[in-house]
């Protein structure tokens, strides 16, 4: 593996505990990177965190935010119409 080889020359004095160490700390990293990459992709986001723009963020977070709200609206709708009928029931049967 490439890593393995970038510490491997980099340990001149054949520190076994601090070769062991920087290698599964870079592991450690490459394995963060690579999840970042696939919440990414999963989240329609740019797979880089370096874009130039944050259109394609906001974008996906507006329309999970509108989503949320559209759901609140109903519910509120839903809510106001059930009250009304009730206050028609009550002034029709009085």
């Amino acid at each position: 593996m490439c890593v393995d080889n970038v510490f491997v020359e980099d340990t001149p004095y054949g520190g076994a505990g601090e070769y062991s160490l920087h290698k599964n700390a870079a592991m450690l990293g490459v394995k963060a990177l690579r999840l970042s990459r696939e919440l990414r992709m999963l989240c329609g986001l740019p797979l880089h965190g370096l874009s130039d723009t944050l259109s394609p963020t906001r974008l996906v977070l507006l329309k999970a935010r509108g989503k949320t709200l559209q759901k609140e609206y109903e519910m509120v709708k839903k809510s106001k119409k059930t009250e009304q009928e009730i206050e028609d029931f009550i002034k029709g049967t009085s």
